[in-house]
């Protein structure tokens, strides 16, 4: 099974919203580091993590 990636539920909102200033809008960040996010120069925060409802989860595991 696949996961949606960040990059995708932005892509998502920004059709949804119809242009990234829009969506950047209804995460509370400006255009640039949404913009910024979607084509992977700059990580995604906490705005934009709880806008689209994730959270930050690590994971470990022992080498063998």
């Amino acid at each position: 099974m696949g996961s949606i990636t960040i990059v995708q539920r932005l892509q998502a909102l920004v059709v949804r919203h119809g242009s990234q200033k829009a969506a950047a809008r209804v995460l509370g960040v400006t255009p640039q580091y949404f913009n910024d996010v979607l084509h992977g120069r700059r990580d995604a925060g906490r705005a934009i993590l709880k806008g689209l409802r994730l959270r930050v989860r690590t994971s470990y595991e022992v080498e063998r």
